[in-house]
């Protein structure tokens, strides 16, 4: 592999792209060979079995193949994942993790330098059995399309502020736009809603969806952007909610927490053909 350069950026979308994983880190040696991945999710499965399903795509999808003794996953417990409470009015929500460079994915006017990141904590460790193989329903789900996130545009003119989220899947691609006021909360709200969007855009459903909730969760010295999407389709109502591990902009974080919402949802979902929201 050190020949052939890693691009950390993908496989790092790649594992926040499983199901229940809400954050991750790969770190590199002086060699260029992947020396630890830092992993963090939200499950009530043992961390062996997020473990392999890391190293399965890293080695399927990513061409990756490294010791599944260098994968160390964090777990966060599902009883405190309190889904569907609003942030409280002017208090700022908490910065996000970006699935890809953040410096490429968001433009805002008056833009700032995004702060270094600091190297994260030793978490807590587990190991993935040797003998642990993956079934076909989970692969599958590995190698399902995801929706990747693009880039996420914000603009402010008289007190409103203008959020524009570019979403892709596969060849597809779709933004979404929504305004809200220019506040802490305006923001994530405009967000969420302009990712709502830029998913209808994708993807053809009868399921509407009522205006989302979010907070704000600690767990340890890590902070999680949850949003709560309450939907309802043939008079059923339903929710789902979502996360992401807080690191540089509270926005992205509403981004790929609105993703892990909807995650399943997409799975269900039929995408639209091209001549309906492409323009020309």
């Amino acid at each position: 592999m050190a020949g052939n350069p890693i691009n950390i950026s993908n496989l790092e979308s790649m594992v926040t792209g499983l199901r229940e994983v809400v954050g991750c880190r790969i770190v590199v040696d002086a060699g260029g060979e992947i020396s630890d991945v830092y992993v963090t999710a939200i499950s009530d499965r043992a961390p062996k079995q997020i473990a392999r399903d890391v190293n399965t795509i890293l080695q399927v999808k990513g061409g990756v193949e490294i010791d599944h003794r260098k994968i160390q996953v964090a777990l966060l417990d599902p009883a405190a994942h309190r889904p569907g409470a609003t942030a409280p009015d002017g208090e700022l929500l908490v910065e996000a993790a970006p699935a890809e460079a953040l410096e490429s994915l968001i433009v805002e006017e008056d833009e700032q330098p995004a702060p270094e990141l600091e190297p994260e904590p030793d978490v807590l460790l587990d190991e993935p059995d040797d003998d642990d193989s993956l079934d076909s329903g989970d692969f599958e789900d590995l190698m399902a399309p995801r929706v990747l996130y693009e880039k996420l545009t914000v603009t402010h003119a008289q007190g409103r502020v203008t959020a524009s989220v570019e979403l892709s899947r596969g060849d597809r691609g779709a933004v979404g736009e929504m305004e809200a006021a220019d506040t802490p909360d305006g923001h994530l709200a405009a967000v969420i809603h302009a990712t709502l969007e830029a998913l209808l855009m994708l993807f053809d459903t009868a399921m509407n969806f009522d205006t989302p909730r979010f907070d704000r969760l600690r767990f340890g010295r890590e902070e999680v952007l949850v949003v709560h999407l309450e939907a309802v389709e043939e008079r059923v109502l339903s929710s789902y909610s979502g996360s992401a591990v807080v690191r540089q902009d509270p926005r992205q974080a509403a981004v790929l927490a609105t993703l892990a919402a909807t995650n399943r949802l997409v799975g269900r979902w039929v995408l639209r053909d091209a001549l309906d929201f492409d323009i020309t």
